[in-house]
């Protein structure tokens, strides 16, 4: 089966570290839609889920970090929208445990806004990163 989110260089942000994040997380996401396709149980499709939530927490951590070390001047909106998504997903969680929102409008969702932050606010941060010399 085709993957749900297909890595594109278009989606690139010249930073390899970043770059292999984002490929994981759209793997992550494809994954756990693939498990909801495949109408697996409720319980493996909530484990895709958790793994999309943590290593999308670690990856805001990583990003984060590499912003304060460099003095980046948007760390504050872009930790912000950090945070609005982490409790965008926590409401979202939610919603699926009490099924008002189904696991595929919540993996698309998830998918549409990590290809939005990685146009709009990673490429700037990546290019922060390079003229600092933290894109290696």
């Amino acid at each position: 089966m085709a993957n749900f989110l297909e890595w594109s260089d278009a989606y690139s942000v010249g930073i390899q570290k970043l770059d292999d994040d984002h490929r994981e997380l759209l793997d992550l996401v494809s994954r756990a839609m693939e498990c909801i396709i495949a109408r697996d149980p409720p319980k493996r499709v909530a484990r895709r889920i958790d793994d999309i939530v943590s290593r999308t927490r670690r990856h805001f951590a990583e990003e984060e970090w590499l912003m304060e070390r460099t003095s980046y001047p948007n760390l504050g909106p872009h930790r912000y929208e950090h945070q609005a998504l982490l409790e965008q997903i926590a409401k979202a969680l939610a919603d699926h445990a009490r099924e008002t929102i189904s696991a595929v409008d919540l993996c698309t969702a998830l998918g549409r806004w990590l290809l939005d932050h990685i146009a709009q606010s990673d490429k700037p941060l990546a290019e922060h990163l390079n003229k600092a010399g933290a894109g290696q």
